[in-house]
């Protein structure tokens, strides 16, 4: 398998958006994000990108062939698949990437995860369908998580409203 973390750098979108933009419905010009979707599928060595528009909720899409070209989903937070050759994309900002791989399955995942899909349990679900769907173990997925906002640069000042109690021990002050 093959796991790629991007940043920004090395792409052909300018002003705001340089460099590597990928995300469509931001309003950088089209050729350049195409462009730039086209270097990193040569980069990764694939064909077929496979992205969605992320709606910070829970749904976890399959794909379970081949597209002939290029697809991206509306409303998933999370992509699943053991197709050969094909490349699942997640966009982030400040939110976190986890790419899931169970090697004795063959199957990936890559999951969109801000602090409302942690909420939502997107990972768990992830984990969930891949385990019904293609027969993963969950002791044996790997997983890779990206760097993303920290402490330093954000605060929940609403957490009692917005998070679980679960979570409020994970507050800092």
């Amino acid at each position: 398998m093959n796991y790629r973390f991007f940043n920004r750098k090395d792409g052909v979108s300018r002003g705001v958006y340089a460099s590597l933009n990928v995300g469509d419905s931001l309003g950088d010009d089209p050729t350049c994000v195409a462009e730039n979707r086209r270097l990193v599928k040569r980069r990764i060595g694939t064909g077929v990108l496979v992205s969605s528009r992320q709606t910070h909720g829970d749904r976890v899409y399959i794909v379970d062939e081949v597209p002939r070209a290029d697809l991206e989903v509306e409303g998933y937070d999370s992509l699943v698949s053991e197709c050969s050759g094909v490349a699942l994309m997640v966009q982030l900002a400040d939110c976190q990437g986890i790419l899931l791989h169970d090697p004795g399955k063959s199957v990936v995942a890559a999951i969109h995860s801000g602090w409302r899909g942690s909420v939502k349990d997107i990972i768990g679900k992830t984990v969930t369908t891949m385990k019904r769907e293609f027969g993963a173990l969950p002791p044996e997925i790997r997983a890779c998580i990206s760097p993303s906002l920290g402490p330093c640069c954000a605060e929940f000042v609403n957490y009692k409203k917005e998070l679980p109690e679960k979570f409020h021990s994970f507050q800092t002050r």
